[in-house]
């Protein structure tokens, strides 16, 4: 899948964010609100479903980046949310060397397992 930079924002609604803990800030810039992007509701993922997929082992080494991972195997940089999602692994200091990460595949299957796509 080429680099489609929405599929993060697919299904997502923009909110206006004009809470009066951002009163301050947002008078100093002569704002009304901040558009944001609501919270992503993804569907429970269901392991088994997944595990019929074709998966990739990958030991992560020394420089592994999640968004590097994604450009390497999906093509796709910023689908990285993916891999440290179905890893349980929120963030790279989560991983340790020479652990096994696994990246699921095709990219379009995983994100119908998740409900984005």
């Amino acid at each position: 899948m080429a680099s489609d930079s929405g599929i993060r924002y697919h299904k997502r609604q923009k909110i206006i964010n004009n809470f009066a803990e951002y009163s301050n800030i947002l008078d100093a810039r002569n704002r009304f609100g901040i558009e944001q992007y609501t919270t992503p509701k993804t569907e429970k993922i269901n392991y088994f479903e997944l595990e019929a997929l074709d998966k990739i082992h990958h030991m992560w080494t020394y420089g592994d980046r999640f968004y590097k991972l994604a450009h390497r195997y999906y093509d796709n940089s910023t689908v990285w949310w993916i891999i440290a999602l179905l890893n349980h692994k929120p963030t790279e200091s989560h991983c340790i060397l020479g652990q096994e990460i696994i990246i699921y595949m095709p990219l379009r299957d995983v994100l119908i397992h998740l409900g984005v796509y």
